[in-house]
């Protein structure tokens, strides 16, 4: 479509980190390190939550909510239950 909707998935597929998402994160170490070793489909799922909301208010909102979310380690936009982020093995 000329308005480029054809194209809005191509990021989330590219797994690009939005702006003020990779600056929420960068402001909280242990999000940021959980978040990127979140599984590729889940990011893709909690990128389309973000890129899809209508409202500014709506955006912050559910970034702020990813970035508290992944600091334990937990992925915003999942299930309940479902929502743990992996598990790190020492070895």
């Amino acid at each position: 479509k000329a308005d480029g909707s054809w194209n809005i998935y191509d990021e989330i597929e590219d797994l690009v980190i939005p702006s003020d998402l990779a600056s929420a994160l960068g402001e909280n170490a242990t999000a940021g390190n959980y978040f990127k070793g979140f599984p590729d489909s889940s990011k893709k799922n909690i990128l389309w939550w973000i890129k899809s909301a209508r409202r500014l208010e709506t955006r912050a909102t559910r970034i702020e909510k990813t970035v508290g979310m992944a600091a334990e380690n937990r992925m915003a936009n999942h299930p309940a239950g479902r929502d743990k982020g992996p598990t790190r093995r020492s070895g």
